[in-house]
Protein backbone atom coordinates (compact mmCIF):
# COMPACT_ATOMS: atom_id res chain seq x y z
CA UNK A 1 0.00 0.00 0.00
CA UNK A 2 2.79 2.42 0.98
CA UNK A 3 4.61 1.77 -2.31
CA UNK A 4 1.39 2.38 -4.27
CA UNK A 5 0.83 5.74 -2.59
CA UNK A 6 4.43 6.78 -3.15
CA UNK A 7 4.21 5.62 -6.75
CA UNK A 8 1.12 7.74 -7.33
CA UNK A 9 2.83 10.75 -5.74
CA UNK A 10 5.98 10.20 -7.80
CA UNK A 11 3.97 9.55 -10.97
CA UNK A 12 2.17 12.85 -10.56
CA UNK A 13 5.55 14.57 -10.24
CA UNK A 14 6.85 12.82 -13.34
CA UNK A 15 3.79 13.44 -15.51
CA UNK A 16 5.87 15.09 -18.25
CA UNK A 17 8.65 12.47 -18.38
CA UNK A 18 9.16 10.29 -21.44
CA UNK A 19 10.58 6.76 -21.48
CA UNK A 20 13.82 6.00 -23.27
CA UNK A 21 15.35 2.67 -24.22
CA UNK A 22 17.49 0.70 -21.75
CA UNK A 23 20.78 2.31 -20.83
CA UNK A 24 23.80 0.62 -22.35
CA UNK A 25 26.50 2.68 -20.69
CA UNK A 26 27.08 4.74 -17.58
CA UNK A 27 25.19 8.04 -17.46
CA UNK A 28 27.49 9.46 -14.78
CA UNK A 29 30.77 8.64 -13.09
CA UNK A 30 30.26 6.29 -10.14
CA UNK A 31 29.27 8.12 -6.97
CA UNK A 32 31.26 5.64 -4.85
CA UNK A 33 33.89 2.98 -5.61
CA UNK A 34 34.86 0.14 -3.27
CA UNK A 35 36.93 -3.05 -3.40
CA UNK A 36 36.24 -6.35 -1.65
CA UNK A 37 37.92 -9.73 -1.55
CA UNK A 38 36.24 -12.97 -0.53
CA UNK A 39 35.40 -12.76 3.18
CA UNK A 40 35.16 -8.95 3.22
CA UNK A 41 32.23 -6.79 4.25
CA UNK A 42 31.80 -3.02 4.30
CA UNK A 43 29.17 -0.29 4.40
CA UNK A 44 28.84 2.53 1.89
CA UNK A 45 27.02 5.60 3.22
CA UNK A 46 25.33 7.59 0.50
CA UNK A 47 23.22 10.65 0.04
CA UNK A 48 21.70 12.87 0.95
CA UNK A 49 19.75 13.08 -2.24
CA UNK A 50 16.33 13.97 -3.54
CA UNK A 51 14.63 12.03 -6.27
CA UNK A 52 11.36 10.80 -7.73
CA UNK A 53 12.72 8.18 -10.14
CA UNK A 54 9.46 6.18 -10.31
CA UNK A 55 10.06 5.11 -13.92
CA UNK A 56 13.54 3.69 -13.30
CA UNK A 57 12.63 0.07 -14.06
CA UNK A 58 11.12 1.11 -17.40
CA UNK A 59 14.41 2.43 -18.77
CA UNK A 60 17.17 2.10 -16.12
CA UNK A 61 17.90 5.82 -16.47
CA UNK A 62 20.19 7.01 -13.72
CA UNK A 63 21.71 10.46 -13.31
CA UNK A 64 21.59 13.51 -11.05
CA UNK A 65 18.31 15.03 -12.28
CA UNK A 66 15.59 14.63 -9.59
CA UNK A 67 13.29 12.78 -12.04
CA UNK A 68 16.00 10.18 -12.77
CA UNK A 69 18.09 10.46 -9.61
CA UNK A 70 20.17 7.61 -8.34
CA UNK A 71 23.64 7.08 -6.97
CA UNK A 72 26.00 4.46 -8.35
CA UNK A 73 28.47 2.27 -6.51
CA UNK A 74 31.26 0.60 -8.48
CA UNK A 75 32.17 -2.60 -6.64
CA UNK A 76 35.41 -4.40 -7.51
CA UNK A 77 35.33 -8.04 -6.36
CA UNK A 78 38.44 -10.23 -6.16
CA UNK A 79 38.11 -14.00 -5.87
CA UNK A 80 41.51 -15.69 -6.36
CA UNK A 81 41.35 -18.88 -8.41
CA UNK A 82 42.20 -22.03 -6.47
CA UNK A 83 42.15 -25.22 -8.54
CA UNK A 84 41.12 -27.43 -5.59
CA UNK A 85 38.01 -25.29 -4.96
CA UNK A 86 37.02 -24.64 -8.56
CA UNK A 87 34.15 -26.48 -10.17
CA UNK A 88 34.33 -26.83 -13.95
CA UNK A 89 37.10 -24.23 -14.02
CA UNK A 90 35.08 -21.61 -12.16
CA UNK A 91 35.08 -20.12 -8.68
CA UNK A 92 31.81 -18.91 -7.21
CA UNK A 93 31.20 -16.47 -4.40
CA UNK A 94 28.09 -14.81 -2.99
CA UNK A 95 27.52 -11.08 -3.20
CA UNK A 96 24.96 -9.81 -0.69
CA UNK A 97 23.66 -6.23 -0.80
CA UNK A 98 21.39 -4.72 1.85
CA UNK A 99 20.12 -1.17 1.28
CA UNK A 100 18.76 0.64 4.34
CA UNK A 101 17.44 4.21 4.18
CA UNK A 102 18.78 6.22 7.13
CA UNK A 103 16.48 9.23 6.77
CA UNK A 104 12.81 9.34 5.88
CA UNK A 105 10.66 9.68 3.85
CA UNK A 106 12.52 7.22 1.67
CA UNK A 107 11.38 4.69 -0.89
CA UNK A 108 14.52 3.42 -2.57
CA UNK A 109 15.20 0.61 -4.99
CA UNK A 110 18.35 -1.13 -6.15
CA UNK A 111 19.68 -2.95 -9.22
CA UNK A 112 23.11 -4.37 -10.13
CA UNK A 113 24.80 -4.58 -13.51
CA UNK A 114 27.94 -6.06 -15.01
CA UNK A 115 30.60 -3.40 -15.37
CA UNK A 116 34.21 -2.68 -16.16
CA UNK A 117 36.83 -0.89 -14.05
CA UNK A 118 35.55 2.49 -15.30
CA UNK A 119 31.97 1.93 -14.16
CA UNK A 120 30.47 1.37 -17.61
CA UNK A 121 27.00 -0.13 -17.21
CA UNK A 122 26.59 -3.54 -18.81
CA UNK A 123 23.90 -6.22 -18.62
CA UNK A 124 21.63 -6.33 -15.62
CA UNK A 125 22.48 -9.04 -13.07
CA UNK A 126 19.59 -8.58 -10.63
CA UNK A 127 17.25 -6.11 -9.00
CA UNK A 128 15.80 -5.89 -5.53
CA UNK A 129 12.42 -7.45 -4.93
CA UNK A 130 9.68 -6.29 -2.64
CA UNK A 131 9.54 -8.53 0.40
CA UNK A 132 9.84 -8.34 4.18
CA UNK A 133 13.39 -8.42 5.52
CA UNK A 134 13.79 -9.70 9.07
CA UNK A 135 15.39 -7.24 11.51
CA UNK A 136 15.28 -4.41 9.00
CA UNK A 137 13.32 -1.18 9.27
CA UNK A 138 10.74 -0.27 6.65
CA UNK A 139 12.16 0.52 3.24
CA UNK A 140 15.04 -1.97 3.09
CA UNK A 141 15.96 -3.64 -0.20
CA UNK A 142 18.13 -6.74 -0.65
CA UNK A 143 19.94 -8.51 -3.49
CA UNK A 144 21.81 -11.82 -3.34
CA UNK A 145 23.82 -12.75 -6.44
CA UNK A 146 26.39 -15.40 -7.33
CA UNK A 147 29.57 -13.96 -8.82
CA UNK A 148 31.65 -16.30 -10.99
CA UNK A 149 35.37 -15.90 -11.59
CA UNK A 150 37.86 -18.02 -13.54
CA UNK A 151 41.60 -18.58 -13.64
CA UNK A 152 41.85 -15.86 -16.30
CA UNK A 153 39.39 -13.46 -14.62
CA UNK A 154 39.87 -13.27 -10.85
CA UNK A 155 38.56 -9.68 -10.62
CA UNK A 156 34.97 -8.77 -11.47
CA UNK A 157 33.32 -5.34 -11.44
CA UNK A 158 29.65 -4.70 -10.77
CA UNK A 159 27.74 -1.42 -10.80
CA UNK A 160 25.04 -0.93 -8.17
CA UNK A 161 22.27 1.60 -8.79
CA UNK A 162 20.72 3.01 -5.61
CA UNK A 163 17.50 4.44 -6.97
CA UNK A 164 15.69 7.29 -5.26
CA UNK A 165 12.25 5.97 -6.24
CA UNK A 166 10.49 8.58 -4.07
CA UNK A 167 13.04 9.69 -1.51
CA UNK A 168 14.71 12.59 0.20
CA UNK A 169 17.57 11.39 2.33
CA UNK A 170 20.53 9.15 2.85
CA UNK A 171 21.21 5.41 3.03
CA UNK A 172 23.62 2.70 4.12
CA UNK A 173 24.51 -0.03 1.64
CA UNK A 174 25.95 -3.11 3.36
CA UNK A 175 28.05 -5.20 0.96
CA UNK A 176 29.26 -8.71 1.84
CA UNK A 177 31.32 -11.02 -0.40
CA UNK A 178 31.60 -14.63 0.84
CA UNK A 179 32.42 -18.04 -0.58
Amino acid sequence: MRRSLLLLTAAATLAGATAAGPASDARQAPTHAVELGVGDALTVTGGPGLGTNAQYFDNFECDTDPDTYCETVLVTLTNPYEEQNAKKGRERANLDLLLTPTTYPAEMDMAIFESDADGTQGSQISQAGTFAIVDCPSGCEQINAVITTTQDTEVVHVLVHVVYFAAAGAYDLDITFTD
